[in-house]
């Protein structure tokens, strides 16, 4: 789901061979099926295909003598799937790099629902097109998910889903709309189990949204969300420097409380005991945090990032999401890519620790050919970009692990022996000394965060893709 966080940065360009995005722009025709909904609100039901030759036409996508108020959804899918141009209609390249390299993590289709939802959905559309009659917003929020990730699916019925609408689209804007696609697409690809049978619909706390800044109660949505940020972070650097600008300054989070104990035990929820908030509120520094003044955030207390533990600052998607793009960026995209394809087999309807094995997936893609895990375990060397992925864990938690225990808590104490033993004896002391945190009173000088992990990259023998 997309989080409520919304940035409203543009879009940088990359440019690439025309050739190789018409390869990524047929993958991406052969893999999504278009469906427009266009009165949600009144019967009959109506679902409308839109096959992508009507986007590659010189006519209406929505209509036959315009557009019937889609025009943002309408430019989006010409982007998405026309050729490659500078023209406000033509294909966007970086956009088709980056969805089609995420379609192709699982090669699995995915149905795009589209909506016509300049209303206030009533109940009609939300009992018989949201299929929840207590859907709680007034329009289509984009949101994603799959038939089969859950550890008891059958695993029969890959398909993966999207939707949105016109009034996010739309209000939003052309370049919000681009960057929220590809944060969804992620989703479509992910395998990792969100804990649903422990967390239920609880699973983004009490209150059911999640922002860029909080520290998630659930650890597994946490991830999810961190590694669909992360997409968002490669394709738009500018959304990524927003998200190292909050990191650098040591800036505010949220941490929401807990619902009442009546309401844990009906809903047979996590004890309350183990809720980020009881945690880390019970311990002084940081304590109870402070009220915020925004209304939003009633039943949320406020923390500066680098008063919180390591483990628990792992539970924040942007915090996820600047990992992996800087090692996508650092290590190289196609590595990533293969990371997050070879994560999911470990995945797949097992409710794991989607954190250890996303950090040990990572950290096998970047070992260089000849190069053995014994090697590894017995021997330092100058090149050990293995341990990058770990470093940057390090790096930005502001070091605040002091202990090896410290260090795998931040992995729900399931990291792989052999990987927090090797980080934390052999790559630490490289890491902290090529990029030093000095906390003062608790709290770090403002940081250069690209100088600091391009220091890191280099005091691993990180070679740039």
């Amino acid at each position: 789901m997309k989080n409520k966080f919304i940035s409203t940065s543009i879009l940088i360009f990359l440019v690439v061979s025309c050739i190789g995005q018409t390869s990524d722009r047929d993958y991406i025709a052969q893999k999504i099926r278009i469906r427009y909904i266009p009165h949600p609100n009144t019967p009959p039901l109506e679902v409308i295909r839109i096959p992508v030759s009507q986007v590659l036409g010189s006519g209406y996508i929505f209509g036959t003598t315009s557009e019937n108020g889609m025009n943002v959804c309408a430019r989006f899918l010409k982007h998405l799937l026309r050729p490659v141009g500078r023209g406000a209609d033509d294909g966007q390249p970086l956009l088709q790099q980056t969805i089609a390299n995420t379609l192709r993590i699982t090669g699995d289709s995915v149905v795009v629902d589209i909506y016509h939802d300049d209303q206030v959905l009533n109940a009609f559309a939300k009992t018989n097109y949201l299929n929840d009659p207590q859907y709680s917003d007034d329009h289509v929020w984009p949101a994603a998910w799959r038939d089969d990730t859950g550890p008891a699916a059958s695993g029969s019925n890959h398909t993966a889903h999207i939707h949105f609408g016109e009034n996010f689209a739309g209000g939003y804007g052309i370049t919000e709309m681009r960057r929220t696609f590809v944060h969804e697409m992620m989703h479509t690809q992910d395998f990792s189990d969100v804990r649903e049978h422990i967390w239920g619909r609880f699973r983004y706390g009490a209150d059911g949204d999640h922002y860029g800044f909080e520290l998630l109660p659930n650890a597994a949505d946490a991830f999810g969300e961190g590694i669909a940020n992360s997409m968002t972070y490669i394709y738009s650097r500018i959304s990524r420097n927003e998200a190292l600008r909050w990191f650098a300054n040591n800036d505010y989070c949220v941490i929401e409380m807990p619902p009442a104990d009546a309401v844990i035990t009906s809903n047979h929820l996590p004890p309350r005991a183990e809720w980020v908030y009881t945690q880390v509120s019970s311990t002084n520094p940081p304590g109870a945090g402070l009220v915020s003044t925004n209304p939003t955030f009633r039943n949320y207390r406020v923390y500066r990032l680098a008063e919180m533990p390591s483990r628990f600052l792992m539970q924040n998607e942007q915090i996820i999401a600047m990992i992996g793009a800087a090692y996508a960026l650092k290590i190289g995209r196609d590595h990533y890519f293969q990371a997050l394809r070879s994560g999911n087999g470990r995945l797949f309807r097992v409710s794991t620790s989607a954190h250890a094995r996303w950090f040990e997936a990572l950290s096998n893609e970047a070992i260089p050919n000849g190069i053995t895990m014994n090697d590894i375990r017995i021997t330092s060397r100058a090149s050990m970009p293995y341990l990058f992925a770990l470093a940057l864990a390090d790096y930005f938690t502001y070091y605040r692990s002091n202990s090896l225990n410290d260090f795998k808590a931040m992995f729900e104490n399931s990291l792989s022996e052999d990987w927090a033993n090797v980080y934390w004896t052999v790559g630490k002391d490289i890491v902290r000394r090529a990029a030093p945190i000095t906390l003062t009173g608790g709290r770090p000088p403002v940081l250069n965060v690209q100088q600091n992990i391009d220091a890191i990259a280099t005091a691993l023998g990180v070679t740039i893709p």
